[in-house]
């Protein structure tokens, strides 16, 4: 009487639906578990045929964010270094102060020398304590 319970075609398919789903979910964890235990070892090919290791040329955390940073994403608009202003897609602008302890990637030159008006800039930094409204720029990676 139990095993015509157990065993009909319905539970069958209940028991089998089951199984499949914790497999699943087995199958999804290990991944993370393994994703979590690599260091970014695959190299991405930027548009110009160079490689770069990882996001932002491999300077970012292992976290892959900047603890208590602040950032921009947006096109620059002018420079006067060590500032410059960046104008994001909203229209606003910000203003950016690169100093020489600012890591540049993705442009001919690691230094803040290789900014130029109209290239679009990712930038991770700190507010400045002053009330100008200056982002204090950590990183600065020039998209292509």
């Amino acid at each position: 009487m139990i095993e015509d319970y157990f065993f009909t075609k319905n539970t069958k398919w209940v028991l089998w639906g089951a199984v499949a789903i914790l497999a699943a979910l087995l199958i999804f964890h290990a991944g993370v578990v393994v994703g979590q235990q690599q260091p970014l070892r695959g190299r991405m090919v930027l548009t110009n045929g160079k490689t770069s290791q990882g996001m932002l040329g491999g300077i970012m955390p292992r976290q892959g964010f900047v603890e208590n940073g602040h950032g921009a994403v947006g096109t620059i608009a002018t420079v006067t270094l060590p500032t410059f202003t960046l104008e994001s897609r909203d229209g606003l602008n910000q203003t950016i102060y690169a100093g020489t302890s600012t890591t540049v990637t993705g442009g001919q030159t690691n230094d803040a020398s290789a900014l130029q008006s109209g290239e679009v800039v990712i930038v991770i930094g700190d507010p400045d304590d002053t009330d100008d409204g200056y982002l204090d720029a950590r990183i600065i990676h020039i998209l292509h």
